[in-house]
């Protein structure tokens, strides 16, 4: 059930960059949404049954699930827009698009050896009940991340059309930072404030354990917040090997300190070190912009707006 989901979450993805690159992103936007407000219905929903005997095989039918009401959705607004699909296979293409993206690549592979370094450190030190801990609070914790992810696809194209602009992309950054940093600070108040009702409601009065791990795990939100939005302006301005540096060092850094600190303060220690090289991301991913904004444009290689190419009928 799950490698299904996978599959079909991998044409979402596809159907989503497609939307990215011809700048439908007002589609792909209200399409993320549906997908969270989808995938919310689905776990209430199997929640209300979790006194079946197969609690495991309902939540795979429960993301199989999701992930097909997702793609059907995808496909559906992919062919509105373009009605017809033709298939072409083209070595020579699709070889330099691979070599050109293998930077994209390498970021997207970090971005997630980052996200999920510390579940499995935890479940080589602590382990099975310290895992289902950290991850159940985890899981609470990671869909505040719908509103950083889906403002920063939106923006991405308009960060690439404004990459000779810095004044223009000043302006953007000051509506923007403020309404991010406010945003973030709301999620965690409701962490603190609800935090308990929501694990007892989501996964049972056996978690409320997880809930000093969860008002911690919290105050990550606000360097993903700002991170978020840095990470697509750099992308904008094609540094997305620099990015990738960045989420090396990142990565290092969290792998480092969580192997430091597990054994002496455990799970907590996990924790600190997700929000240290969250952190220690999101301050040079603004040096970096910082650093970019002095020099001048006409002297910088590779300030262009992304460009793509697609062949769609």
């Amino acid at each position: 059930l799950l490698g299904v989901a996978v599959i079909l979450d991998s044409f979402i993805c596809f159907f989503r960059s497609i939307f990215s690159v011809i700048e439908t992103m007002q589609c792909q936007a209200l399409l993320m949404v549906i997908e969270a407000f989808i995938k919310l219905g689905l776990v209430i929903a199997a929640i209300f049954l979790q006194q079946s005997q197969s609690k495991v095989l309902i939540m795979g039918f429960v993301f199989l699930s999701s992930s097909l009401l997702n793609f059907l959705l995808n496909f559906y607004a992919f062919t509105r827009i373009h009605k017809i699909i033709r298939l072409e296979f083209d070595f020579a293409f699709w070889k330099e698009k691979i070599c050109a993206g293998s930077s994209f690549m390498l970021l997207y592979i970090l971005n997630l050896v980052n996200f999920r370094v510390d579940t499995m450190l935890i479940s080589r030190f602590l382990g099975d009940k310290a895992v289902g801990l950290f991850s159940s609070n985890y899981r609470l914790i990671e869909q505040f991340l719908i509103i950083p992810s889906v403002l920063s696809f939106v923006l991405l194209p308009v960060f690439s059309r404004l990459s000779r602009s810095f004044a223009k992309v000043q302006q953007l950054l000051k509506i923007l930072l403020p309404l991010l940093v406010i945003s973030a600070g709301v999620a965690v108040v409701f962490c603190y404030g609800l935090g308990r009702l929501a694990i007892e409601a989501v996964y049972g009065r056996e978690f409320l354990d997880g809930y000093r791990y969860f008002t911690v795990l919290s105050w990550f939100l606000f360097p993903f917040f700002i991170r978020s939005l840095f990470e697509k302006l750099l992308l904008g301005f094609k540094k997305e090997n620099v990015l990738c540096l960045i989420y090396f060092g990142g990565v290092s850094l969290n792998l480092f300190l969580s192997l430091a600190l597990n054994s002496k303060t455990g799970i907590n220690g996990v924790i600190l070190s997700t929000l240290f090289s969250e952190l220690a991301i999101t301050i040079c991913a603004v040096l970096i912009y910082l650093r970019m904004r002095n020099i001048p444009l006409g002297d910088s290689e590779g300030l262009g707006p992304i460009s793509c190419s697609i062949k769609l009928d």
